[in-house]
């Protein structure tokens, strides 16, 4: 089995690490890809790797909307699982989903 590990910023940040370690820690094959990267498509293309772990930040719409979309191309159509989920990640850093959602699913928020 081999993993990719998703970053999103130009530095590795502490959240990747986190997923670095444990793939270090269970001895797991792991490749980190730039989701960011001009031939990011190829780049994950190329990894082949069997799922990709992902911790992206979505405080800034702009980014948090191209990251939605791109883990769309990686999860649908490239058919590559990630994980969390792409609804799970949907989800993440959207107030206005998450509201909606608890709606739909009848649970109290205020």
């Amino acid at each position: 089995m081999k993993l990719g590990i998703l970053k999103s910023f130009k530095e590795i940040d502490v959240l990747v690490t986190h997923y670095i370690n444990s793939c270090k820690e269970l001895n797991i094959d792991f490749v980190v890809l730039d989701l960011l990267s001009s031939n990011w498509i190829e780049e994950i293309k190329n990894a082949k790797v069997d799922g990709i772990l992902v911790r992206i930040k979505g405080n800034i719409q702009e980014q948090k909307s191209m990251y939605d979309e791109r883990l769309f191309i990686i999860n649908s159509e490239l058919g590559i699982p990630i994980y969390p989920s792409r609804k799970e990640l949907f989800l993440y850093e959207n107030k206005r989903m998450c509201n909606y959602w608890m709606q739909t699913n009848n649970i109290k928020h205020t």
